[in-house]
């Protein structure tokens, strides 16, 4: 088992938004180490930026795949994107989130 840290950067698309709406699943792009990635390893989620920290820790319970085919689309968040969004065919893992912190009050 391994474990992964996937950053997020606002600038580019709304981490914290799409935390906070998904709070149990979500979909990380990982165009990286696709084929190193399990079912089972623990993830990490990065926020960049000036409020730079650590969002939510999870479990991937899907392998990557293309974003076109994963299970449950309607947890991509594809209106959350500031910038172009990446292409359907890259890679995003599922992660089950077992903690969020995205406040100070939260833990963060």
């Amino acid at each position: 088992m391994a474990t992964w840290v996937f950053q997020g950067n606002p600038e580019m698309f709304d981490v914290d938004d799409y935390v906070a709406r998904y709070p149990e699943l979500v979909y990380w792009r990982t165009p990286r180490y696709a084929k190193q990635i399990s079912i089972g390893d623990r993830a990490f989620l990065w926020r960049a930026g000036p409020n730079a920290g650590a969002i939510a820790v999870g479990t991937v319970v899907e392998a990557p795949t293309r974003a076109s085919t994963v299970l449950h689309p309607e947890a991509l968040g594809s209106d959350l994107w500031r910038t172009v969004a990446p292409d359907a065919n890259e890679p995003k893992t599922g992660i089950h989130l077992d903690e969020v912190r995205l406040s100070d009050e939260d833990g963060y």
